[in-house]
C-alpha cells in the first residue's frame, strides 16, 4: 500500500459526522464502540493556517490559501522532521458524546498521525490506537459506528480496503465513508453513510 499522507484541517469531514451522528441517535446505537480509520494529520504549526471546514464551504480565496499551505505542508511532511496534529478524533468525540461511546479505537497506516492522537487531550472516553495496513488486513473488533474518509479512495485495492474496514462493522451498525459505493451487504442510508444488514 502507497504511504497515504492525508492532509488534513479542522471539521474537514464535520457535515458527515453530523449525519452519522443523527442516524446513530434515530438506531438507538448508545453505549457504541467507535472505529475510526484514517483521521489524517497535518505538520503542527500549520494546521492553523489551513481554513476550517468542508472543502465545499469554502470560498475561493480560502480555497486557494488552503491549497497553497497544503502543497507546503505536504512537503514538509516528507521529510518526517516535523511532528504532526491531529484533530478529527477530537471533534468526533466531541459531537458523538451524547450517544456515551464505549471506546474510541483510532486506526491509521502511519505512525507519527497515531502519535498525534495518543497527545490529544482526554475526552473521558478510552482510546486504543493501531498503526495498520488496511489494504492488506484488518483484525479490530466488531464497532457499532466506523468512519473512513478518505482513505479508501486513497489505497491501490479499494476493494480490498473497503472489505476489510466493512468487515469491522457490526451488524445493525454504521459505516460512514467519502467512498461512495456501498460494500457488500450494506444498505445506503444517505450518501456515504451504509447500514450492514
Amino acid at each position: 500500500m502507497k504511504k497515504l499522507s492525508t492532509t488534513t484541517w479542522k471539521n474537514r469531514n464535520y457535515d458527515m459526522l453530523c449525519v452519522a451522528q443523527r442516524e446513530a441517535i434515530k438506531r438507538g446505537l448508545y453505549r457504541p464502540v467507535i472505529a475510526e480509520y484514517g483521521p489524517g494529520g497535518a505538520v503542527g504549526f500549520l494546521l492553523n493556517y489551513l481554513y476550517e471546514g468542508p472543502r465545499k464551504n469554502g470560498s475561493q480565496p480560502k480555497s486557494i490559501g488552503r491549497g497553497a499551505v497544503k502543497i507546503f505542508e505536504t512537503v514538509l511532511r516528507r521529510t518526517g522532521f516535523f511532528t504532526l496534529e491531529t484533530c478529527e478524533p477530537i471533534e468526533l468525540m466531541n459531537l458523538f458524546q451524547e450517544l456515551s461511546p464505549q471506546v474510541l479505537y483510532v486506526i491509521d497506516g502511519e505512525q507519527k498521525v497515531i502519535d498525534a492522537v495518543k497527545r490529544l487531550p482526554s475526552s473521558g472516553v478510552p482510546v486504543v490506537c493501531e498503526t495498520l495496513d488496511v489494504e492488506n488486513r484488518c483484525n479490530y473488533p466488531p464497532a457499532d459506528i466506523v468512519i473512513a474518509y478518505n482513505i479508501v479512495e486513497r489505497t491501490s485495492d479499494h476493494a480490498a480496503s473497503l472489505a476489510h474496514i466493512a468487515g469491522s462493522v457490526n451488524y445493525g451498525g454504521l459505516l460512514s465513508t467519502t467512498f461512495r459505493q456501498p460494500p457488500k451487504n450494506f444498505t445506503a442510508v444517505s450518501e456515504g453513510l451504509y447500514v450492514r444488514s
